[in-house]
């Protein structure tokens, strides 16, 4: 007899320390495009062209430049790597206001509002 819970057990894929550190550099290069369309006089299209990707996918990059800093700043950390936070679990954040944000963000990562709270002590 299969165990079907094993079984979807071992089909869920691991987030891994690469996937977390694909995700930074995809912060670092939606912040490099932005730049670049503030000083290049270049369109998303044109970004996308450079870049080899989607124009779709320009403006899910810098989408999530609309986060909250304190957001962004938690991902970077240290603390990030361990709370399973991804792109794709913060993508939808961002059609909210920012205080439902950081609602959403403390009940997708309990471990943000421990550290956001340390932040606020410390500065």
């Amino acid at each position: 007899m299969i165990d079907l819970g094993r079984a979807r057990a071992r089909l869920r894929p691991v987030e891994s320390s690469r996937q977390r550190a694909v995700f930074r550099e995809t912060l670092d290069l939606a912040e490099r495009m932005c730049d670049e369309l503030a000083k290049r006089r270049i369109n998303r299209a044109g970004l996308a062209r450079y870049h080899g990707i989607t124009r779709a996918r320009v403006t899910q990059m810098l989408a999530l430049l609309e986060l909250p800093t304190e957001v962004l700043a938690w991902v970077r950390g240290p603390d990030a790597a361990t709370s399973g936070a991804s792109e794709r679990k913060l993508r939808p954040l961002i059609r909210l206001g920012r205080r439902d944000q950081l609602a959403a963000m403390r009940d997708l990562c309990p471990a943000f509002e421990a550290w956001r709270g340390a932040r606020a002590r410390s500065g």
